[in-house]
């Protein structure tokens, strides 16, 4: 958790020189990312690694095998001080540790620097020690010899995670009893920035299942596939009057793109300038109870009607057959001469 803090806090102060416009093009690319668009996408990303790492130990120290009143008294005020006190205690403590780290984040920065004092005391005190040993004072002189001196630097603090766990529980603490405390992690980026959704391609995978059903494991035909399988049952003579009247209509119809969509599929299904025609519903959403509303005024909604005595003769699959009833309709002969019959 410790590197991705401070990966995080490397990463911030990137985006904040972005937003400064600085040229952050060389931190960009040390860090493997291409623009400022993959750099907030890594913040979000490091931010939940440490919160998930955080509930981790939390959760490790709820459940140790120490009795639950000494877990208790953990989050309680010692009996000689206010819980005023002991807040603005906890607070200093805080402060203190997150004073250390920068200073020791500081220090590695510099130490990673050639030019720097840090750095070059330390090269010093490596090469006295190198003629010490060898009895010479060429170390330092060859690349090979920085690549040493890197991996010599790298900050070894055997108490990082005893205090990361005292950070953590300072945290806690200000949670619960310091009403002005603000979490860090959730101060992160802009007010717009912490109010977004990042999304893949959900945006585009849901509608297109509607010409690629196997996306969501249904072994069907799609959109424009359905369309050609009944083109092709009729003769080829009376296939140009039907495809110069396709309509598209219900909830789905209002969907971005549908009809720019089933165009391209149409016309590639399709023979070579073959016309076809594709309307939209005024209201999609409501067309089916436009129409059902304007059936229910006419002489046909009163004859279609069944009594009580047929109803419960029935039951409540009977439909009376009208002129918008589903109705059998047979359908013209296969390619294979066999026939088929669809409700309509």
């Amino acid at each position: 958790m410790a590197q991705d803090e401070e990966l995080l806090s490397l990463l911030q102060q990137l985006q904040e020189s972005a937003e400064d416009g600085d040229d952050i093009s060389d931190g960009l690319a040390e860090q493997g990312l291409k623009d400022t668009a993959e750099l907030k996408r890594m913040i979000v990303t490091v931010n939940a690694r440490i919160e998930k790492a955080r509930a981790k130990l939390l959760a490790q120290g709820a459940g140790s095998s120490q009795p639950q009143q000494e877990t208790d008294k953990l989050l309680q005020p010692p009996a000689n001080m206010s819980i005023e006190q002991w807040v603005e205690e906890t607070r200093r403590k805080r402060e203190l540790i997150l004073e250390k780290r920068n200073a020791r984040k500081q220090r590695k920065a510099d130490l990673a620097k050639r030019r720097t004092a840090a750095a070059q005391e330390r090269m010093r005190i490596i090469s006295h020690l190198a003629r010490k040993e060898k009895g010479s004072d060429d170390f330092g002189m060859r690349d090979e010899d920085w690549d040493v001196y890197k991996q010599i630097s790298r900050d070894e603090d055997s108490d990082l995670e005893q205090e990361n766990e005292r950070l953590l529980e300072c945290e806690i603490i200000l949670k619960q009893y310091d009403a002005t405390y603000e979490d860090p992690m959730m101060l992160t980026g802009t007010t717009a920035e912490l109010h977004q959704l990042h999304l893949g391609v959900e945006c585009i995978r849901a509608p297109e299942i509607l010409f690629q059903p196997s996306i969501i494991g249904m072994h069907e035909a799609g959109l424009h596939e359905t369309i050609d399988f009944v083109l092709k049952l009729f003769p080829p003579e009376q296939r140009p009057g039907l495809v110069g009247n396709i309509f598209l209509t219900g909830g789905c119809a209002k969907i971005r793109g549908l009809k720019e969509r089933l165009t391209r599929e149409m016309r590639e299904l399709l023979p070579f300038e073959a016309r076809f025609e594709i309307d939209i519903a005024r209201e999609p959403s409501l067309d089916g109870w436009n129409g059902a509303s304007k059936f229910c005024l006419t002489e046909t909604f009163r004859q279609s009607l069944i009594t009580r005595r047929t109803y419960e003769e029935c039951g409540g699959e009977y439909l009376k057959e009208h002129f918008n009833s589903n109705v059998y309709f047979p359908t013209p002969k296969t390619a294979g001469g066999s026939t088929a019959g669809f409700v309509g």
